[in-house]
């Protein structure tokens, strides 16, 4: 077992939890299992929180072409986006923040999700993305220059009911100065301002250059992606407690669309440096669903231990949420979010690819489990 603290794995573990709650973890002898207890053994298997993928998106894919894809007919979009969510489940993910989507549709799938109308993760939204008319977003319609625009398209969202806030700083990595400031620093300003005001964290999609350098100032909660920062940001950010969430799947596992190869070198690399830097890394998949067990080895390869990188897309992560009381860990008390995969992860980061069963909120939502384990759903 893997618990999410970033403690080493526990071998011959338990986890005991009825309802919805967690009622004990730890070593199986350890822990004290009621006489009326439905019990499933399973060896040559790994039990780790449930994951929880902190930057995606509901409304595209983007393995494929995102900007055809929000131009559809929403009833496509919607039929579409529950196949992803449900994608996403089956790989391990209960809990997920979405960065903007057109039309509120991820604040419409929180609700959905709520009701229990679909199966997915948990989502925390973000409603409208802020972006100038400095680029085309395939995921927003929120163009805006200027104050009043800014000031409009931020209300909206917090009136919807938006968890976070995310804005664009710079362009698409693919773009040809994939660093230019898309917004001026008073509507830089402006953002944080709004955001603050409304009591809602920030998000912002950078990839470096001078507007990474103000919202690092500025306290940032998270800035996604910084593909090309260098190593003086990553310092930055690292006293003021920026998070840095990277997405390196977008790039490295495109293959109809690949991003040019000195995009594709740089997010190869730019990890290792962050983690040399000790910035506080909590990647997500920006919408590559079911491949949150890629950026994971990403972190692996580039220095975090296995145990350590798990913690980042489970208890790390639900602190960056604020749902660290409920989420997060294998402990007790905390709702029960599990997710069970084949073979020794704590050995093999590969077996996150594995994922066998999935328990969300107590119940079993995903069970590939075969022979006379298939037990999972019953007593």
């Amino acid at each position: 077992m893997l618990d999410g603290t970033g403690s080493v794995a526990i071998k011959d573990a338990c986890v005991l939890f009825s309802g919805a709650h967690i009622l004990d973890a730890g070593p199986a002898q350890k822990v004290a299992i009621p006489a009326e207890a439905h019990i499933i053994d399973l060896p040559g298997h790994t039990v780790l929180p449930g994951l929880i993928d902190v930057h995606s998106h509901v409304s595209i894919d983007t393995l494929g072409r995102p900007a055809q894809q929000t131009t559809r007919p929403e009833g496509d979009i919607v039929l579409d986006a529950v196949a992803w969510l449900r994608t996403d489940l089956e790989a391990g993910v209960t809990t997920m923040r979405t960065l903007g989507d057109p039309a509120y549709l991820d604040i419409r799938m929180r609700q959905a999700q709520r009701d229990g109308r679909i199966s997915a993760p948990r989502l925390h939204v973000a409603g409208n993305l802020i972006q100038s008319s400095h680029v085309e977003v395939a995921v927003s319609r929120s163009t805006c220059d200027g104050p009043d625009a800014i000031r409009a398209a931020i209300r909206a969202s917090v009136r919807h009911g938006c968890d976070w806030v995310k804005f664009y700083s710079t362009p698409d990595s693919r773009a040809e100065d994939p660093v230019l400031c898309i917004f001026s620093r008073a509507e830089v300003d402006l953002v944080f301002e709004e955001a603050r005001r409304a009591q809602r964290p920030v998000s912002v999609h950078c990839h470096g250059g001078k507007a990474a350098d103000w919202c690092i100032e500025l306290g940032v909660d998270t800035l996604e992606h910084g593909f090309f920062l260098n190593r003086g940001q990553m310092r930055e950010m690292a006293t003021r407690g920026v998070t840095l969430v990277p997405t390196s799947g977008v790039v490295l596992l495109q293959r109809d669309n690949p991003s040019p190869a000195g995009v594709q070198q740089q997010v190869r690399g730019y990890l290792k440096m962050a983690h040399e830097e000790g910035v506080d890394c909590i990647p997500g998949t920006d919408a590559v669903h079911g491949r949150l067990d890629f950026e994971v080895e990403r972190l692996v390869a580039s220095g975090w231990g296995i145990a350590e990188a798990i913690a980042c897309v489970t208890g790390k992560a639900a602190g960056l949420l604020g749902i660290d009381g409920q989420f997060g860990t294998l402990t007790r008390g905390k709702i029960a979010d599990i997710a069970i995969v084949g073979g020794n992860l704590s050995a093999d980061v590969s077996c996150l690819r594995q994922v066998e069963a999935v328990i969300q909120g107590g119940e079993v939502v995903h069970d590939r489990l075969t022979g006379s384990r298939r037990q999972l759903g019953k007593g």
